[in-house]
């Protein structure tokens, strides 16, 4: 366990460290839906300048392939700390359009994604947009391959004696790994970066989202086989068990050395060494009647964050659906 502890906090959230040190590549995606079904797509993608005169560890070429062609206004800037690049391409009726890449440490794409506007009955539009992990699979966290043998002890010795097998804890461990990536990387809200600041509070905000989730796979996993009151039960013994995982424990003389950006270590060689902050944000003609995203019920839009490794466990889906009308 205490291996599984110290790669999650210090590979991982070293990263994040990091990069809350020295500024990360961000960029916000907005995406405005108009009455008729007309939209525009807005694209605003940052990446730092460097400190006190000295060159960025990244440029933009190496963070992002942006999307090119006559269709795309572009519009280039900067303040003291980033280099700015502002794109937009308005769209006369819904449709779908492929746009923005993320690099990773390699210089190649590691996160695709897809938007789409459509109407789906009268007076609704629906905004969708999913996000594609191609870049190689994690080698750290809860879903890479090294820890998986420790998070299937983690949930066994969760278990009740009866129910403790492998097959059981494999399960329900295959299904609670993305859950984790979710919770970390986001959306809607990714904490691994307030778990560099404020440990204490991510920590508790971690096992309250992964709260519903757990229980739905107990559920769907044991069904019957447990009590209301098992089931609980079972699910504090892994809450506590994760405890010790998934927070961050700054631990003296351990060895292990955090990865920079532009390091050589193979354990991170698909990994974004930008930390790239990535905000969605959809702007519709009306009442905001579902969504899988934080809503502002004032100006009917929705937004979410994340970080490019939240696709690493599986395609993320975001999604709004508007009513129009009174």
């Amino acid at each position: 366990m205490q291996n599984l502890q110290r790669r999650l906090s210090l590979s991982l959230l070293a990263v994040a460290g990091l990069q809350l040190l020295s500024g990360c590549s961000h960029t916000l995606v907005t995406t405005t839906v108009q009455p008729d079904g007309a939209w525009t797509r807005n694209i605003k993608v940052s990446v730092p300048r460097g400190d006190k005169g000295m060159p960025s560890s990244s440029k933009m070429e190496d963070v992002f392939a942006l999307p090119t062609g006559p269709a795309w206004k572009v519009t280039k800037g900067q303040t003291d700390q980033d280099v700015i690049y502002t794109l937009e391409q308005k769209r006369a009726k819904p449709g779908m359009l492929q746009d923005l890449v993320i690099k990773g440490a390699k210089k190649t794409p590691i996160l695709t994604s897809k938007v789409s506007v459509r109407a789906i009955a009268p007076g609704q539009y629906e905004y969708r947009e999913v996000l594609h992990w191609t870049g190689d699979p994690m080698q750290e966290g809860p879903t890479s391959a090294k820890d998986t043998a420790e998070a299937i002890h983690l949930v066994k010795v969760s278990l009740p004696t009866a129910l403790a097998t492998d097959a059981n804890a494999k399960s329900i461990a295959d299904a609670l790994s993305p859950q984790i990536v979710k919770v970390l990387f986001g959306p809607p809200s990714p904490l691994i970066t307030e778990l560099m600041t404020n440990p204490d509070l991510a920590g508790q905000q971690i096992f309250q989202r992964l709260g519903k989730p757990l229980d739905t796979i107990l559920q769907q996993n044991l069904g019957g086989q447990l009590s209301t009151e098992e089931r609980l039960a079972t699910e504090r013994k892994i809450i506590e068990n994760l405890s010790d995982t998934v927070q961050v424990h700054t631990q003296a003389g351990s060895g292990m050395q955090p990865t920079t950006p532009g390091s050589k270590n193979p354990d991170s060689k698909e990994q974004s060494d930008n930390l790239v902050a990535l905000t969605y944000r959809v702007k519709l003609p009306g009442k905001v009647i579902s969504s899988n995203g934080e809503v502002n019920d004032i100006t009917d839009e929705v937004f979410w964050g994340l970080y490019p490794e939240a696709a690493s466990a599986g395609d993320v889906e975001l999604k709004a659906t508007c009513q129009m009308g009174p």
